[in-house]
């Protein structure tokens, strides 16, 4: 095979280039745009377009939903709880609900139910439970409008 020298000229490279960069500006605009849909129709606020009685899922919130201090609060202590399925005494539990600021309204070795008052729109916080020797596991909560 014979060895063939192909260079291009100063013209045709320049052609290259602004080829080239006319393709990677539209790839780049495309990529940009599609992300931000994508990104505005993950990020929406569930509890806030959420009807009255309606159960929000702790799994189901997405960044916007944890601006709500309550949201933060619940997810930060209980949710250590629930990944590592950590058992925990009812007696805790409830102390740990009213330290968070929740009346417990009624507590059952199965779920745990409060009421909260100064956490608009949420007004209820079920915590869902499974029996585990004397102790409990949690493993769901649950955010009621």
């Amino acid at each position: 095979m014979s060895e063939e020298n192909l260079q291009l000229s100063a013209e045709q490279q320049s052609e290259i280039r602004d080829l080239l960069s006319t393709f990677a500006k539209s790839k780049t605009s495309n990529c940009q745009t599609k992300n931000s849909k994508h990104f505005s129709e993950i990020d929406i606020d569930i509890i806030e377009e959420a009807e009255p009685g309606t159960m929000v899922h702790w799994n189901e919130l997405t960044a916007k939903t944890r601006r709500y201090t309550f949201v933060r609060e619940t997810r930060a202590t209980f949710a250590p709880y629930i990944l590592d399925r950590i058992p925990i005494e009812l007696e805790t539990l409830s102390d740990l609900c009213e330290q968070l600021g929740m009346q417990v309204t009624t507590q059952q070795i199965n779920n745990t139910v409060c009421a909260i008052e100064m956490a608009e729109p949420i007004r209820i916080l079920q915590l869902e439970t499974l029996p585990e020797k004397d102790k409990i596991i949690i493993t769901n909560m649950i955010y009621i409008m």
